[in-house]
């Protein structure tokens, strides 16, 4: 919660924030529609999701290739 609130007060520079587990994207999907009004759309894509530590290393690596 704090590196996700960091982030979308951009006082520390967007990297892959990465919730691993099935249960997580679930759980999240619930939290912000809870609170629909209070977490603006690119607040929440700064979340990914990764079903095991392989994927989550394949987003880590996709991240990095991607920069300039």
């Amino acid at each position: 919660a704090l590196t996700w609130n960091l982030m979308i007060i951009q006082a520390i520079h967007p990297k892959p924030l990465i919730l691993v587990g099935n249960e997580w994207q679930q759980l999240m999907k619930e939290f912000c529609n809870l609170f629909d009004s209070y977490i603006h759309t690119s607040q929440r894509e700064l979340i990914l999701y990764a079903g095991d530590i392989r994927e989550a290393g394949n987003l880590i690596e996709q991240f990095f290739q991607d920069k300039p």
